[in-house]
């Protein structure tokens, strides 16, 4: 299951390089997920790079920045990021090894065979 969550976010990730036209060199997890070391350390080896995992309650601790940043405690981004810097640990997961391409590329072979044809299923509208 882990496996399957990391390569759809590097799925996701490469789609967003390839439409921006840009790479990512370093990547930043918050959340639930900065606990598990397997899904950190997976994320690092799949993407090949640095993965920094910080806050576990981000979205309450981005609440509380932004609104330091409304009413005049923080005054630019440079003090929210040193803010948080000094205010939470962070764990930084290096890529142990470069994981074979075959692994992705057999992930995403899986996933495009996944075809839905409409006369598979029996749909059927209802009226309320």
């Amino acid at each position: 299951m882990i496996t399957s969550l990391v390569l759809n976010c590097l799925k996701s990730v490469k789609d967003i390089e390839t439409l921006t036209g840009r790479e990512f060199s370093l990547g930043y997890i918050t959340g639930g997920g900065t606990h598990n070391p397997v899904f950190c350390q997976m994320m690092a080896d799949f993407f090949g790079i640095p993965i920094i995992a910080g806050v576990r309650e981000a979205t309450a601790i981005g609440n509380i920045l932004l609104q330091a940043r409304i009413y005049g405690v923080l005054t630019t981004d440079e003090e929210i990021w040193e803010t948080v810097s000094i205010s939470f640990s962070q764990r930084e997961y290096l890529p142990r090894r470069k994981v074979v391409n075959d692994i992705y590329n057999r992930f995403i072979a899986l996933k495009n065979s996944f075809v839905y044809p409409q006369d598979k299923f029996d749909v059927r509208e209802y009226d309320d």
